[in-house]
């Protein structure tokens, strides 16, 4: 029988001694009811693959598989990847894949033409999955994940002393929001602070020199303290640049975190003219 509530799930892991490895960033989430939620967020038909990331012990994956969608569960965690091969052997819409994500996601996009991503992640590996969730936007449908609530906060941030360059990055390519704010006794062990429910919903990217622009973000950021114009005077001539701040109604005085997305791509396309 697969655990139907958190005191279950909680005997179940003692049972097989599966205790959380912090190598892993394990944090196992208990809160059955709000695993329907994340679910029910994430608009599952029974047409969709859906790539799951670290399913864990499996109470995500189980919720999932109730859709009829076909799920691909990516495990590195050897010993919960043969207790999941057991417990969901007779769901012949159920695929999982032992290994490290950030090895496997390439191929995944090639074998799929489209994927909903929705995920319980590592927290250690956030930054690395939404790069590649960035990289393969054209094939992802829709993302739902748990993270941070600090790091889902800033990834909204449009500017601001919390947004950042991962900010500008992810809004790229996704429209981000959060769902629901997600409290730390939801899961087991409690991590130190609350999460959240992160959904990412693709948007038609500008037309422009991608690997350009992001140069330009991520070098405005190095030194976000600095004055904008301070640091692009490094590149570019002074009277170019206070041509383009009056252009755009900039003050000499803005930093990189104060401008929003649409801004740099305004200032990114006056630059290369």
């Amino acid at each position: 029988m697969f655990p139907k509530n958190s005191l279950e799930l909680l005997s179940w892991l003692k049972q097989k001694k599966l205790f959380a490895k912090k190598s892993l960033s394990q944090n196992f989430l208990i809160d059955f009811p709000l695993i329907e939620k994340i679910v029910k967020i994430s608009n599952i038909s029974e047409d969709d693959t859906v790539l799951e990331i670290g399913p864990g012990p499996g109470v995500l994956t189980i919720a999932l598989l109730k859709t009829k969608a076909h799920i691909i569960s990516v495990e590195k965690d050897r010993r919960f990847a043969k207790e999941l091969v057991i417990l969901f052997s007779k769901f012949s819409n159920f695929e999982l894949i032992e290994g490290d994500i950030l090895k496997v996601f390439d191929l995944l996009f090639k074998k799929h033409k489209s994927l909903k991503i929705v995920a319980n992640i590592p927290y250690s590996l956030t930054s690395s999955i939404l790069e590649k969730l960035c990289e393969h936007s054209s094939q992802v449908s829709s993302v739902t994940l748990m993270v941070q609530k600090e790091f889902g906060e800033r990834i909204c941030a449009t500017k601001g002393k919390i947004s950042g360059s991962i900010s500008r990055f992810v809004q790229f390519y996704y429209e981000p929001a959060i769902a629901q704010i997600v409290p730390k006794n939801s899961f087991f062990p409690a991590p130190k602070i609350d999460s959240c429910i992160l959904t990412l919903k693709p948007k038609n990217r500008p037309k422009i020199d991608e690997a350009g622009f992001f140069n330009l973000v991520q070098f405005t950021f190095q030194n976000r303290r600095k004055k904008l114009i301070s640091s692009l005077k490094k590149r570019y001539p002074i009277l170019q640049l206070q041509d383009i701040f009056h252009k755009m109604q900039l003050s000499e005085n803005v930093r990189a975190e104060e401008l929003n997305l649409e801004s740099f791509l305004e200032l990114f396309r006056n630059l290369r003219k």
